[in-house]
């Protein structure tokens, strides 16, 4: 069991995009001039392609069912949102009817994804390397990631640019596995990166002759691909160069020093190493190879100050308004649920926060690699700063494991970093989620990280062994297309409960509250019917006071709530379920449940009851190790454990 580390979040507001998918064909120059006659061979691939994936995803496919009158070149755009105006600007396809359109959304700026007019949210995770040796991945490996992906509810996954650029598929020359191209049978869309991260470049000929063709060759083997949906230039970059201008002595050079360095006249003498890598030569290599495909000059930014000609933002800013993406570093466990500390942006894309049977020995915390030695050093000599940070956050908000058998107790210490984990990460969704109704119109939230390069101490989802891990089936429910979830400000003591909804139509269903003490005797139970609009919320509850909050005559530490929520959505019925309690489970009431499992043999399945006296939070099953696979409930086939 690997550790699941709980304590930080990234977030990437992403806050522009120009077009979506196309899937241009540039090995044959297809689209080099964006000319191409109205019927072809070549055109009738690729309408195919897209058919067969909006046939698989069950977002497009939802979309094609409601719009089969309207040409398949309809089908897909992009719809871009800035408060300044940028007229004018349009990408010709001659496979998808894209355009930039406005909606006039201050203060700040604004972008979505839409599908034939339709806005979606998108959901989804980060994709790392699958192993330190590339040639040992095989199809297996990745398609049980992608197929895990899909499992949870996902739409779209974020090729990290600190890694490598993933292969097309087996059968295309340096590929070891299929990538791109599973991604287009299961329909998930790729953000795609550059390769360069967390640092600056010295810019000079040898650099630029170098990458140049690294560049070009694999955005034009990846635009082929119907599910690659856009190009950031690499991985945090831009936040780091505007940074130094204040922590750094060079801070200014770095961003806006005359560049002497290219030999060319050709070359503008004021641009700067990273606006010239990023904004310009990366940039257009990207768009020479593609009309269809969108760049961004880094995975987190604060946007643009105009599309033609491509200019960033940078520290150009309101203070106040909302640009570009948001990112939240936190390893202060006493913040972990905190409302005020998450970040209010456009879109999140989500990161995960952080004797050979000893949780603070030698040989985990060499596998802890939070924060980074800087150095050879073996152990970590910093890793005692991330224990430190796992162990706070258990011991706040959960029973602290302790048995006399040290092996177990290890073994608990493993399984509530995990817990913890997916606890902090499913309550931070769940408020990026609430933000599509409201100021902000959050419109996407992707998860660091999916899968892992080795066994470790891991920000991970799924391990590298491909079980999942709790964060995974906390992904699976809190990416469910119908939430309910509870917002607690202890400042002021106010409690909301809000039904959320990413279905594209308005949806009807049922709430229910129930509360309960921790013997499992319920108190109070009530039922609403709410409707929820489109990407938005339905108020279940909105309550001030902890007193009157909880059932009278209890004390908080007595009692939880459960929050349950049914829907028909395309004809089917969608649950979801969610918990509040009033104080951490550290601090709660709780005794010995005597918990109970049996197990029956039911054709090709096993049929797994739980039984306990009392409440039991957090109780889980789990399977032999080398085994792979998921549990799921019976009457919904939906993935589920706990």
């Amino acid at each position: 069991m690997n550790i699941g580390c709980g304590l930080y979040l990234i977030i990437y507001a992403f806050a522009y995009l120009r077009d979506l998918v196309a899937g241009s064909d540039r090995h044959t120059g297809l689209l080099a001039s964006g000319d191409v006659e109205e019927s072809s061979p070549e055109k009738d691939t690729l309408y195919r392609s897209y058919m067969e994936l909006i046939k698989r995803a069950p977002l497009l496919k939802n979309l094609l069912d409601r719009t089969r009158r309207k040409p398949l070149r309809d089908y897909i755009e992009i719809v871009y949102d800035l408060s300044k105006a940028m007229q004018g600007f349009y990408n010709a396809s001659p496979y998808s009817n894209k355009e930039v359109a406005e909606r006039g959304i201050t203060p700040g700026d604004q972008w979505h994804f839409a599908i034939n007019g339709k806005t979606f949210y998108s959901k989804g995770t980060n994709i790392i390397p699958f192993d330190p040796f590339y040639a040992r991945t095989t199809n297996d490996d990745v398609r049980w990631i992608l197929e895990s992906a899909v499992k949870s509810g996902q739409n779209m996954l974020r090729v990290w640019g600190g890694g490598n650029y993933q292969p097309s598929d087996s059968a295309t020359a340096g590929g070891v596995y299929d990538f791109y191209s599973a991604c287009d049978e299961l329909g998930i869309l790729a953000w795609s990166e550059l390769i360069f991260s967390d640092t600056v470049y010295p810019v000079n000929g040898f650099l630029l002759e170098s990458i140049e063709p690294e560049v070009r060759q694999n955005v034009r083997r990846i635009n082929r691909h119907p599910s690659n949906a856009q190009w950031a230039g690499g991985n945090e970059i831009e936040g780091i160069v505007t940074g130094s201008e204040s922590t750094l002595s060079n801070g200014q050079q770095i961003l806006d020093e005359v560049s002497t360095l290219f030999g060319s006249e050709d070359l503008a003498l004021t641009s700067s190493q990273f606006l010239y890598l990023f904004q310009d030569f990366l940039y257009n290599i990207v768009t020479s190879e593609t009309r269809s495909v969108p760049y961004t000059d880094c995975s987190t930014t604060k946007g643009v100050l105009s599309l033609d000609p491509y200019e960033l933002r940078l520290n150009n800013a309101t203070a106040g308004e909302i640009y570009g993406n948001s990112e939240r570093y936190n390893y202060d466990a006493t913040q972990a649920f905190n409302l005020s500390t998450y970040p209010v942006s456009r879109w999140e894309d989500v990161l995960s926060s952080p004797d050979d049977f000893k949780f603070n020995g030698t040989v985990v915390e060499s596998r802890d690699h939070h924060p980074p030695a800087g150095n050879l050093s073996w152990p970590n000599p910093n890793a005692p700063q991330g224990q430190a940070q796992l162990t706070e956050a258990v011991n706040m908000w959960l029973p602290t494991p302790g048995t006399s058998n040290s092996n177990q107790t290890f073994a608990q210490w493993c399984w509530s970093t995990q817990v913890f984990q997916s606890m902090n990460m499913v309550a931070q969704i769940a408020w990026y989620r609430r933000g599509a109704g409201k100021g902000e119109n959050n419109l996407g939230s992707l998860v660091w990280q999916l899968n892992d390069i080795w066994q470790g101490v891991s920000w991970s989802s799924i391990e590298y062994s491909g079980r999942w891990k709790v964060l995974q089936y906390g992904l699976t429910n809190v990416y469910t297309p119908v939430i309910i979830s509870p917002f607690w400000t202890a400042e002021n003591q106010t409690l909301e409960v809000l039904v959320t909804s990413d279905v594209l139509d308005s949806v009807q269903g049922t709430a229910q509250l129930t509360w309960y003490d921790w013997n499992g005797t319920a108190l109070n139970v009530s039922k609403q019917d709410v409707t929820v609009p489109s990407l938005n919320n339905s108020e279940v509850l909105y309550a001030s006071g902890l007193s009157s909050i909880i059932p009278s005559g209890h004390n908080a530490s007595d009692v939880w709530l459960l929050l349950n929520v049914s829907a028909k959505v395309g004809g089917k019925s969608v649950t979801n379920e969610q918990y509040f309690t009033p104080v951490s489970l550290a601090e709660a009431n709780l005794s010995d449940p005597q918990i109970k499992v049996s197990s029956k043999v039911s054709g090709d399945a096993i049929l797994f009851t739980l039984s306990s006296s009392r409440v039991a939070p957090w109780t889980w099953i789990d399977h032999p190790l080398h085994t792979i696979g998921y549990f799921e409930d019976s009457e919904s086939g939906a993935p589920l454990n706990g």
